[in-house]
């Protein structure tokens, strides 16, 4: 399951990069993972983050992450959006009216035959991803280490 939820989150960042980048500041991207839900970086984020907590068998630590997740993305999204309205105007609510925030809407997918990929954008992701990357073996290295006998058992309860 661990597995399955990360590489979702991996592969919708990826996606999203790819349509995203370079377009940023002069268009509204409302094709691929971007007709489908307005934040696919965000949700992409939050799979592996919680894809961490699985790895890590710790529901304590799904918890935290939802909250941190919660408390971030609805600081920055409306952010992001009310920029995104100041430049886009009414295109802006008419795509925001039909594609939601953090849900995704798979009906509403639609995508154009080519799209302009941004090489700069796609490295600085890969980039993100070196870090990120490290999260299933850290978390199933830290499972195993609980499992042990030696592992105190303060950090058993804890995790």
């Amino acid at each position: 399951m661990a597995w399955a939820v990360f590489l979702a989150g991996a592969c919708l960042r990826f996606w999203a990069t790819i349509y995203l980048g370079g377009h940023k500041e002069d268009t509204l991207v409302v094709d691929g993972p971007y007709s489908i839900v307005r934040h696919p970086l965000y949700l992409g984020s939050l799979l592996i983050g919680l894809a961490a907590g699985l790895f890590l068998e710790s529901p304590l630590f799904e918890v935290a992450v939802l909250v941190v997740a919660m408390a971030y993305a609805s600081a920055t999204a409306p952010v992001e959006e009310d920029v995104l309205r100041s430049r886009h105007g009414e295109v802006f609510d008419k795509y925001a009216a039909r594609v939601r925030r953090f849900w995704p809407t798979w009906s509403e997918f639609h995508t154009p035959p080519r799209i302009r990929v941004d090489v700069h954008s796609l490295r600085l992701e890969c980039s993100r991803a070196t870090r990120w990357g490290w999260i299933p073996l850290i978390g199933t290295g830290v499972t195993l280490l609980r499992a042990q006998p030696w592992w105190p058992h303060l950090f058993r309860s804890i995790w």
